[in-house]
């Protein structure tokens, strides 16, 4: 079963957000687009994440597609590890769930690794960043 949404976050200009949750692959992927900051992110984060037809075990695919993310500095950043770390435990996140994340500008990327950084002694996930969507699914499916 393939479940799809999409979601308009506020204002035109502001964050864009759809997602698909494929039983088969047990892949949960989710585009985001527009301005980005860490109260938009955690307001999607949890209506995707939370919605019933996710299963245990499922891997992450987070694709930002010219998203802007010139808001989320490093307080931000912080911001947006701890809102998730609650929300993994609130979920019930697997520890090790695997997540990529394709993030399509240098200087998000370099945002984006900091993230990981911290996001990987705190979440449940394991965060990976990619250049492309290719390698981020290469990356997902080299542990089945």
């Amino acid at each position: 079963m393939i479940t799809q949404g999409e979601h308009p976050v506020e204002a035109a200009a502001a964050m864009q957000s759809s997602f698909t949750i494929d039983s088969k692959t047990r892949i949960i992927e989710w585009r985001v687009s527009g301005k980005l900051t860490a109260r938009d992110l955690l307001a999607e984060c949890e209506r995707v994440y939370s919605h019933p037809d996710r299963m245990p075990g499922m891997k992450h695919l987070t694709v930002f597609d010219g998203a802007q993310a010139g808001e989320l500095d490093v307080a931000e950043m912080t911001r947006l590890v701890e809102g998730l770390s609650e929300l993994d435990q609130r979920l019930g996140i697997a520890e090790g769930t695997r997540s990529a994340v394709v993030i399509d500008d240098l200087l998000q990327e370099a945002l984006m690794t900091f993230y990981a950084h911290q996001a990987n002694a705190r979440l449940a996930t394991v965060e990976k960043i990619f250049n492309t969507e290719a390698a981020a699914r290469a990356g997902l499916a080299s542990s089945d």
